[in-house]
């Protein structure tokens, strides 16, 4: 018998349109690209935190202080931690003057033998959408 897969979470960053160059947000100085894993839903959810918190950077400050205050709220972190671990995809949206930013978790199932086996060790693991109920 297999193990049971572990669930991991993906987290993708899409902005629209791109009508100019639009600088990606930076956790610690590092660019966040596009998205990421990780097995952790909190890791997912200060991700999306870092990200959002960089592009409310450029909002006038009630626009700021309101999306802020949406992520920062406790009752809401504890819903969407909750609804993690339920396997119920998360989505934060953002408009500014110049795009959309749609910060993106997805509960997905990772499959071992494609990250254990011929990628070899340091790259991304390979996953696969679920959809649950």
């Amino acid at each position: 018998m297999s193990p049971p897969l572990s669930r991991t979470y993906w987290c993708h960053l899409d902005v629209r349109p791109p009508a100019r160059p639009v600088p990606l947000p930076s956790v610690s100085g590092a660019p966040v690209f596009g998205g990421m894993t990780t097995p952790y839903p909190e890791v997912a959810l200060i991700w999306m935190r870092a990200g959002v918190s960089d592009v409310a950077a450029e909002l006038h400050a009630a626009a700021r202080e309101e999306a802020l205050a949406r992520l920062e709220d406790p009752a809401r972190t504890k819903t969407a931690l909750r609804g993690l671990h339920r396997c119920r995809p998360l989505r934060f949206e953002l408009r500014t003057a110049t795009a959309t930013w749609t910060w993106t978790v997805h509960p997905v199932l990772r499959l071992p033998l494609l990250t254990d086996g011929p990628r070899g060790p340091g790259l991304p693991p390979i996953v696969f959408w679920t959809q649950r109920p």
